[in-house]
């Protein structure tokens, strides 16, 4: 028969959050966001490897009859040597329904705030903007196949073990701009801007990301930049606690 899959996804999410400004000065953002997403799969009519092999080491029963020779009294012989020749009975026992589920849940919140020095420090190009915040991130994933699905007992499809973890991170940073010079003859812009964020994941520890850049302008219409970082991938889930199986 012919291979057909289903596929049943969910998915869920839930957003929250409040921004304003206080002191006519600064701007605040505070969220807070969960979600999950679920997906059941199904496939029918693979071919389970093990019943396969089973049904296909054929002998003679000794009355001419084929039976199989692992003795099996529930293994059916197929003849795999001719379009039609395996029989109905044959087809049943080598066929195989692959299922699996998963689950990815996540929690993100956070909160930030931004302002710069009007009033208080200003640079020839004007004042100092800056930026602050945190941020908690929570992440888990789930994905549970059958037993032909996750030791690999099939045809025509790769073998995936079942897989399960989660990490979560805490993020604090902070970001400057400073506007050297502004309006003047020969530089309408210079400004210089930096970024540092330190991270603490529960799987890898902590992790520091950082940039650095500038730009400049000598008309208007005209701009330079450049702008130097380094950033960090921390491994996810799969890389994390995936089985190592082939």
């Amino acid at each position: 028969g012919a291979r057909r899959s289903n596929d049943d996804f969910f998915a869920f999410q839930v957003q929250t959050g409040i921004r304003g400004t206080f002191a006519d000065r600064y701007d605040y953002d505070v969220y807070f966001q969960s979600g999950r997403t679920q997906n059941t799969a199904e496939v029918q009519g693979d071919i389970s490897l093990s019943r396969y092999l089973d049904a296909v080491n054929v002998t003679d029963d000794g009355s001419g009859n084929p039976v199989c020779a692992s003795g099996n009294s529930a293994c059916v012989p197929i003849d795999i040597w001719g379009e039609g020749d395996i029989s109905d009975e044959g087809a049943d026992y080598i066929r195989a329904n692959l299922n699996s589920k998963s689950e990815y849940d996540q929690i993100v919140a956070g909160a930030s705030l931004t302002g710069d020095t009007a009033g208080l420090v200003e640079l020839p190009g004007g004042p100092v903007g800056w930026a602050i915040g945190a941020e908690y991130r929570e992440e888990s994933f789930d994905f549970r196949p059958d037993d032909n699905l996750g030791t690999g007992n099939l045809l025509g499809f790769n073998v995936a073990p079942p897989l399960a973890g989660g990490f979560d991170v805490y993020d604090v940073y902070g970001e400057v701009y400073l506007p050297i010079l502004a309006d003047m003859p020969g530089a309408e812009l210079l400004a210089v801007e930096a970024a540092f964020r330190v991270s603490d994941y529960s799987t890898v520890g902590t992790t520091e990301t950082y940039k650095l850049g500038g730009e400049y302008s000598p008309i208007e219409g005209l701009r330079f930049r450049g702008l130097y970082n380094t950033a960090v991938r921390a491994p996810n889930v799969a890389e994390l606690f995936a089985s190592g199986n082939s």
